[in-house]
Order: structure tokens, then C-alpha cells, then sequence
């Protein structure tokens, strides 16, 4: 069972030393902006060497969090340009009390559109064709899977 802040119970601490830190009082280093003509919001945050690389982060079901954030910030620094894809254009699962019922309302089709508008925004970026890799947390690995299996 995940929380608000995504931080999951099936995530243990020293998984990442991200997870042991605070998170609500992180002021992130990226911009929040729309892609695509389904208006897909982003977090995104431009690599902080010249990089022609990316990576895209897929959240779980409850959307973006301020250690998402942060962990993009990080990735930054490392040399990537970095972007989160909200596919659920700002919804989440938080109170919902059937899942399967609100994943429904987010097909496939559409969160094909939001990758490719993500991917398009990228190369506006000086990301190079074939330099994008991803990271899903629960529900992103999955779309990142069924995703790459089309």
C-alpha cells in the first residue's frame, strides 16, 4: 500500500537514500509544464552538463511527489535531462475506492500519446533520438513494459 507521498511500504528505506530523507520542505530545481495536444503535465529539469540523454520517470498511481522530484533532480546532476510523465493528467488514486475501475478511464492508447509527446518535448530539448531510457515506480514499470512491448 503506497501513501500521499508515494513512499510505499514495499520500498524499504535503504533502497535509495532518498527514501530516508525529508521530502516536504525539498524545493525542486526543475519546471512543471504541459506536452502534447492531450496536455500531459511534466515535472521536467534539464541536465546540468551538456548531455544529450534523458531519462523519463513513470510514477505509481499516486502521481508525482516531492521525492520524485528529487530523485529527477539527482539524475540531473548526474548528466541526464530529466522528465516526469503525469498519464494521469493530474488525477490519482488516492481515495478511490476501486482501483481498477479509475485505471480503466487511462487506456493505453492515451498514455501512448502522452509517451510520444514526452518523447517529442525531449528532442526540443537536444535529446538524442535513441538516448532516452526510463525508471517506473509500480505502476510506471508497467507502462514503461507494455509500452516497449508494442
Amino acid at each position: 500500500m503506497a501513501t500521499k507521498e508515494g513512499n510505499a511500504t514495499c520500498c524499504t528505506p535503504s533502497a535509495w537514500e532518498l527514501q530516508q530523507e525529508d521530502h516536504e520542505s525539498y524545493s525542486p530545481s526543475g519546471i512543471d509544464t504541459i506536452v502534447g495536444s492531450e496536455k500531459a503535465p511534466v515535472y521536467y529539469i534539464e541536465s546540468l552538463s551538456a548531455s544529450n540523454k534523458a531519462i523519463v520517470i513513470f510514477p505509481d498511481i499516486y502521481g508525482f511527489s516531492s521525492r520524485l522530484r528529487k530523485i529527477a533532480d539527482t539524475l540531473a546532476a548526474k548528466g541526464f535531462h530529466v522528465m516526469l510523465l503525469d498519464c494521469f493528467h493530474g488525477d490519482t488514486a488516492e481515495g478511490k475506492p476501486d482501483l481498477l475501475a479509475w485505471l480503466t478511464k487511462f487506456p493505453h492508447e492515451s498514455i501512448l500519446q502522452d509517451i510520444n509527446a514526452g518523447l517529442e518535448f525531449l528532442l526540443t530539448k537536444g535529446v538524442k533520438e535513441g538516448e532516452v531510457s526510463a525508471i517506473g515506480f509500480c505502476w510506471g514499470g508497467w507502462a514503461i513494459a507494455k509500452s516497449a512491448s508494442e
